[in-house]
C-alpha cells in the first residue's frame, strides 16, 4: 500500500530530471528527491497535516486535525488519550528541550519529560486557536492567536495589548536578533512588541509591493523575512535603529506563502500550492514540483537531510535526497519500457520494443529519418564502433547507422547472418563488430561479415546474449545455455560447466579491473569470477533473490544489477570469501523503474550510468546519498503490565519480573541500512547487534542491583556508529539479596556456637524478621551478641569490641571508604576478638602479671579467631581481621610474624582502634591512660608498632571528640 502511494504521489508531487545545485546549500541534493506520503494507508491516523517538528531528542511530531502525533522512523503514536482529542494548530520546542502546542480550540500545552500541562488561559476562554510560537532573549514563550499576542508566565497566559482591529487574528509570531517581538494579523499588519509591551505598527504596504503579510521569519543571522500572499519573500536586515529591505525574491510558483522556516543556511518555504527551498545567493529552488495545490502548511528539515511537509491535502510527505536522476517528466517517458540507453556523438538513443527514441544532450525529443526507418521493429542492444558509427541490434538483423551520412545499413540473414533475431551488437577494438544472434555470432569487417560462428564451430547452444573483449585481445561470448565461449587467434574455446560454471546462461561478462583476464560472470541468479582457468562462485556475495541481469567493477566496489535496483559489494572483501554488506539502490531512491533482465545500460566516461528501466530512464552515479549515521533510541519499556514510554531511568520494584525494552535507530530515510547495538550491563556478557533498525528483547527476573543500558547505531559499510545512548535502571534487591541477611544467618550461628561450647550458656537469638526495613536492627543485635559473648570473659573490657568496631568504621570513612565498606570493616571490628573465646577466664581475668605460659595462650587468639572464622565467606576479611591486628608494622607482633603492608589494611586499622581502647580502657593491673599519654604512644608507635598513615587519623578522631566513645 505505501509502495502505490508513494508511485501515485510522483506522478504529482516528485521532482523529476532536475537536480538543484550543489552550491546552494549542502542541505540540497544533487539528485533527483524521492517522495513518500504518510496518509491513514501509510499508519498515520490522518489524511492531513498542520504542522511538523523534529524535537532536539529527534522525534518527529506531527500536528493535524486528528491531534498530536509522534514518529520514529517505524511506528506513529498517538497522544490524544494524553492531550484531550483536539486539533493541533503549530508546535514549537524552546531553548530547554519544553514542546509547545497550540491547539484549535483548547489553548496552548506544554510537554515537558513526556508530561503534559495545559497552559492556563483567560477566563472569557480566549486564546483558544494557537497559531504560532516564538522565543524571547529572555526565555519567555510568546505566542500568538485568533484572539491576540499573550506572553506565557507562571504557566498562564499575560494578554499583551495591541491596536488590532476587531475580530482580527494574529498567525505568525517571532523574535528577531534585538529581541524584539514580531506578528503579523488576517489583515497583514505587522506588530512590533517591545519590552513587553507594543512599539510600532506596519502595514504591509510599507513593506511589500504586492498582497498581504502572511508569514515571518527570522534568518539565522538574524535578519526578518515577511511572506506575502502573492508568493513574495523579502528580506529586512536591522540596521541601526531601524530596518531596511535588502532583498527581494520571487517565489509566486508556491502561491501564497504560509510559513517560512530557517534551517542549515537555506529557509524552507511553505506555500499554497508547493515546497521550495530559498537560498539567498540563488534563490528558489523547487523541491515538490506539484501538478495539483500541495496545500504545504509547514515544512521541517530532518537531521538526515529530509524536508518533511504538513500538507493539507496529502498528509505528511517526506522528500528525501536520492541516488538517481530521471528525465521522465520533460521526456514523455514515464510507463516506458526501455531496451537499452547509448549515447554517441551528443545524443542519446534509446531502445524499445516498438523502435528507438532519439533526444539530443539536453533530452529534447528528436525525430529524425532514422527514428522513421526503425519505427515499428524490436531494438534490443544499441552500441558503437570506433569509427562513432551506431549499431542497433533488432528483430530484423543488424543495423549500422552513420550519424555523418544518414545512411543505415542492414547486416541479416540476406547478407549471411545466421538469424534475423539478433540479441546484442559489440564494437571490437580494431574496428570490426560482432554480432550475437539466436543461432551464433558473427564478425563484420567494413560492409562484409567476415566470420561465422554457430553450431558447426562446436556451440553446443548457438544463441549469443552478450560479448566482451578482453584487453589482451581475446573475445568472449555468452550464450544462452552452454556457458562462455572465447574467440581467441580464430579458435573458439568453450568455458562452462567443466570448470566450475554451474549455469548456462550468460547474460553478462565483465572484465576484471585489475585486467589480468579475469572477469566475471552473471549467469542466471548467480555471480561467478573466472581466474587461473577456473569459474569461483561467489556465494558469499548477498544480493536479492531472481537474476543478475549486469555488473559493474569500479572504485573497489562491485555494483549488481538486479530487479530491485543496483547493489553495491565491497571487491576486496568478496572476492575474499568474506560476507560482505551490500546495501541496495531502488525506486525508494529514485530510481524511476525495476530493472530487467537483457536490457542494455550505457556508462559515459564522465562515469555516470544511464539505466533502461521498465518506466523510463534513469543515471546513477555510483554513490549513495550522504546520510548522517541516526541516533539511538529507548522507544518504550514494558514492565509486567505497565508501560514506560521514552523512558529516561527506570526504577523497577524488587517484585518485577519481565522487562522489555523496545530499541531502534531513529531513522527517518528508507534507503539507510543500520545496525543496531545493545547491551544491558550487569546482565549481558557481551553487546548484540542484529542487522535491523529496530530490536526488542526482554528480561525475565533480573536480580536486584544497578544495571546500564547502551544502545547505539552502526554504519555496517563503514563500520562507524553513533553516540552512545546510555540508560541506568535499577532493580530493588529481594531480602534475600542482600549479603548482610546471609552474615547475619552465620552471626547467629556463630553465636549460638560460642555459647554452647565456651560459656555454658543457652543463647537462643531471635529469628529473622520477614522485613527488609528490620534486617539492619537484627544484624546489630546478633553482632552485639557475639561481641558480648567475647567481651563477657573478661570483666575489665566490657564494650570493647564494640568500640573498637567504631573506631575502625570512622577511620575507614576518614579514609574515603564508600559507606558499603565502612558498614563491613564495622562489622569485621566486632568480631577481632572471637579467639578470645578459647582462653581460659582464668588467665584473661588474672590481676598479677602473667606468666610465659600464659602470655603464650592469649597471644594464640588472633591465631584461633582466625582459625573460627576462616570458612566464614559472607564477609569479606573477616577472617584476616581477627588473625592479624596483632602484627606490627616492623613485623615484631605476633600471629604470622607479617609488617608493612603485607599486613591486610583491615587489620591494620583495627590494630590502630584496638590499642587506642586498650589505653584508653581501664585494666586490672591498671587505670586508663591520660590522653596526652594515648597521643604520645601512637605517636611513638607510628612505622614501628602501627601502620603511619592511620595513626593521624586516629590522632585527628581523638582531637575532634570521635574518641572515645560510650558502648554503641
Amino acid at each position: 500500500m505505501l509502495r502505490k502511494s508513494m508511485l501515485a504521489l510522483l506522478l504529482i508531487i516528485l521532482l523529476l530530471g532536475q537536480t538543484l545545485p550543489a552550491a546552494a546549500s549542502d542541505v540540497l541534493s544533487e539528485y533527483a528527491y524521492v517522495a513518500t506520503r504518510y496518509a491513514e494507508d501509510e499508519g498515520l491516523p490522518t489524511g492531513e497535516a498542520n504542522t511538523v517538528l523534529q524535537d532536539s531528542r529527534g522525534y518527529l511530531w506531527i500536528g493535524s486535525y486528528g491531534g498530536l502525533i509522534r514518529y520514529d522512523g517505524t511506528n506513529f503514536l498517538s497522544f490524544n488519550n494524553e492531550m484531550g482529542a483536539s486539533t493541533v494548530r503549530s508546535l514549537f520546542e524552546d531553548s530547554k528541550g519544553r514542546l509547545f502546542i497550540g491547539t484549535n480550540d483548547k489553548g496552548a500545552v506544554m510537554m515537558e519529560n513526556d508530561v503534559f500541562t495545559p497552559i492556563e488561559g483567560p477566563a472569557d476562554h480566549s486564546y483558544l486557536s494557537v497559531r504560532s510560537f516564538a522565543e524571547g532573549k529572555d526565555g519567555a514563550i510568546y505566542l500568538a492567536s485568533g484572539s491576540g499576542v499573550a506572553k506565557i508566565v507562571d504557566g498562564a497566559l499575560l494578554p499583551i495589548q495591541l491596536p488590532a482591529e476587531e475580530n482580527e487574528q494574529f498567525y505568525s509570531i517571532i523574535c528577531d536578533g534585538r529581541g524584539r517581538i514580531w506578528t503579523c494579523t488576517s489583515s497583514g499588519d505587522i506588530h512590533v512588541i517591545e519590552n513587553g509591551a507594543f512599539s510600532v505598527k506596519y502595514t504591509s504596504a510599507e513593506f511589500l509591493e504586492h498582497g498581504r503579510c502572511t508569514a515571518l521569519a527570522t534568518s539565522e543571522d538574524g535578519a526578518i523575512l515577511i511572506g506575502s500572499s502573492e508568493g513574495e519573500i523579502l528580506r529586512l536586515s536591522l540596521s541601526g535603529s531601524g530596518t531596511t529591505v535588502s532583498a527581494r525574491f520571487d517565489c509566486s510558483r508556491l502561491g501564497s506563502i504560509n510559513q517560512i522556516k530557517a534551517a542549515a543556511g537555506v529557509d524552507l518555504v511553505s506555500g499554497l500550492n508547493g515546497f521550495g527551498v530559498l537560498e539567498e545567493k540563488s534563490g528558489l529552488h523547487r523541491i515538490d514540483h506539484s501538478a495539483d495545490a500541495l496545500s504545504a502548511n509547514w515544512a521541517e528539515l530532518d537531521y538526515e537531510n529530509n524536508f518533511w511537509i504538513a500538507s493539507s491535502n496529502y498528509g505528511l510527505i517526506r522528500y528525501t535526497g536520492g541516488c538517481f536522476n530521471t528525465y521522465n517528466e520533460q521526456t514523455g517517458l514515464s510507463g516506458v519500457f526501455l531496451n537499452a540507453v547509448h549515447k554517441e556523438g551528443g545524443r542519446f538513443y534509446l531502445a524499445t520494443d516498438s523502435g528507438v527514441l532519439l533526444y539530443d544532450e539536453d533530452w529534447n525529443a528528436l525525430q529524425t529519418p532514422l527514428v522513421d526507418a526503425l519505427a515499428g521493429i524490436r531494438v534490443r542492444n544499441i552500441t558503437s564502433d570506433v569509427n562513432g558509427n551506431v549499431w542497433f541490434a533488432t528483430y530484423a538483423g543488424a543495423m549500422r547507422y552513420e550519424p555523418k551520412s544518414g545512411k543505415l545499413t542492414a547486416f541479416d540473414e540476406e547478407h549471411g547472418l545466421q538469424s534475423n533475431t539478433t540479441r546484442v551488437v559489440y564494437g571490437l577494438s580494431d574496428g570490426r563488430v560482432l554480432i550475437g544472434n539466436q543461432l551464433g555470432f558473427a564478425i563484420v569487417s567494413g560492409d562484409e561479415i567476415v566470420e561465422r560462428y554457430g553450431s558447426e564451430a562446436g556451440m553446443s547452444n548457438s544463441s549469443v546474449l552478450c560479448a566482451l573483449e578482453l584487453s589482451d585481445g581475446s573475445v568472449l561470448v555468452g550464450s544462452d545455455g552452454s556457458g562462455v565461449y572465447e574467440l581467441k587467434d580464430g579458435a573458439l574455446i568453450e568455458h562452462g560447466f567443466n570448470e566450475g560454471l554451474r549455469e548456462g546462461v550468460v547474460l553478462r561478462l565483465t572484465e576484471d579491473s585489475q585486467r589480468n583476464g579475469s572477469y566475471f560472470v552473471c549467469g542466471g541468479s548467480e555471480v561467478y569470477h573466472y581466474e587461473n582457468g577456473a569459474f569461483r562462485l561467489l556465494d558469499n556475495l548477498q544480493k536479492n533473490p531472481g537474476s543478475v541481469y549486469n555488473l559493474y567493477d569500479r572504485d573497489g566496489r562491485i555494483w549488481i544489477l538486479q530487479d530491485a535496483g543496483i547493489l553495491s559489494a565491497d571487491k576486496a572483501g568478496t572476492l575474499a570469501g568474506e560476507i560482505v554488506y551490500t546495501p541496495t539502490y531502488g525506486q525508494e531512491c529514485g530510481l524511476s523503474g525495476s530493472l530487467s533482465a537483457n536490457t542494455w545500460c550505457y556508462l559515459d566516461e564522465d562515469g555516470t550510468l544511464y539505466l533502461p528501466t521498465r518506466n523510463g530512464v534513469s543515471s546513477f552515479y555510483f554513490k549513495s546519498n550522504d546520510i548522517p549515521i541516526p541516533r539511538g533510541i529507548v522507544n518504550s519499556i514494558t514492565v509486567d503490565d505497565d508501560f514506560y514510554p521514552h523512558p529516561v531511568s527506570l526504577e523497577l520494584d524488587s517484585g518485577a519480573r519481565r522487562v522489555t525494552i523496545d530499541m531502534a535507530a531513529l531513522l527517518f530515510t528508507d534507503t539507510r541500512e543500520v545496525q543496531l547495538a545493545y547491551q544491558l550491563q550487569g546482565f549481558d556478557e557481551a553487546e548484540t547487534i542484529v542487522n535491523d533498525k529496530y530490536a526488542k528483547v526482554s528480561y525475565t527476573n533480573l536480580p536486584g542491583g544497578e544495571y546500564s543500558l547502551s544502545v547505539r547505531v552502526i554504519d555496517p559499510l563503514s563500520g562507524e556508529d553513533s553516540k552512545t545512548l546510555t540508560m541506568r535502571i535499577n532493580k530493588a534487591k529481594k531480602l534475600s539479596e542482600y549479603p548482610l541477611f546471609w552474615f547475619l544467618l552465620a552471626a547467629a550461628l556463630i553465636a549460638g556456637t560460642a555459647g554452647i561450647v565456651f560459656l555454658g550458656t543457652r543463647y537462643r537469638l531471635k529469628r529473622v524478621q520477614k522485613h527488609a526495613q528490620e534486617l539492619q536492627d537484627i544484624t546489630e543485635q546478633a553482632l552485639h551478641t557475639v561481641a558480648r559473648t567475647i567481651d563477657a570473659k573478661d570483666e575489665y573490657t566490657r564494650g570493647h569490641s564494640s568500640r573498637v568496631a567504631v573506631y575502625s568504621r570512622e577511620i575507614a570513612r576518614r579514609m574515603g571508604f564508600s559507606p558499603e565498606e565502612q558498614q563491613r570493616i564495622y562489622y569485621i571490628g566486632m568480631m577481632h576478638d572471637i579467639g578470645k573465646i578459647g582462653v581460659p577466664d582464668s588467665i584473661l581475668n588474672k590481676k598479677g602479671p602473667l606468666t610465659p605460659e600464659e602470655r603464650s595462650v592469649i597471644q594464640q587468639h588472633p591465631v584461633r579467631g582466625g582459625e573460627i572464622l576462616k570458612d566464614f565467606r559472607a564477609l569479606d576479611e573477616i577472617a584476616d581481621g581477627a588473625r592479624f591486628h596483632h602484627e606490627r608494622y616492623d613485623g615484631s607482633g605476633y600471629g604470622e610474624g607479617r609488617g608493612g603492608l603485607d599486613i591486610p589494611l583491615v587489620a591494620r586499622i583495627i590494630g590502630v582502634a584496638d590499642s587506642y581502647d586498650a589505653m584508653q580502657s581501664s585494666r586490672c593491673y591498671r587505670p586508663g591512660l591520660t590522653t596526652e599519654k594515648i597521643t604520645s604512644e601512637l605517636e611513638k608507635g607510628a612505622g614501628t608498632q602501627f601502620d603511619p598513615e592511620i595513626v593521624p587519623i586516629m590522632l585527628e578522631m581523638i582531637a575532634d571528640g570521635s574518641a572515645p566513645v560510650e558502648e554503641e
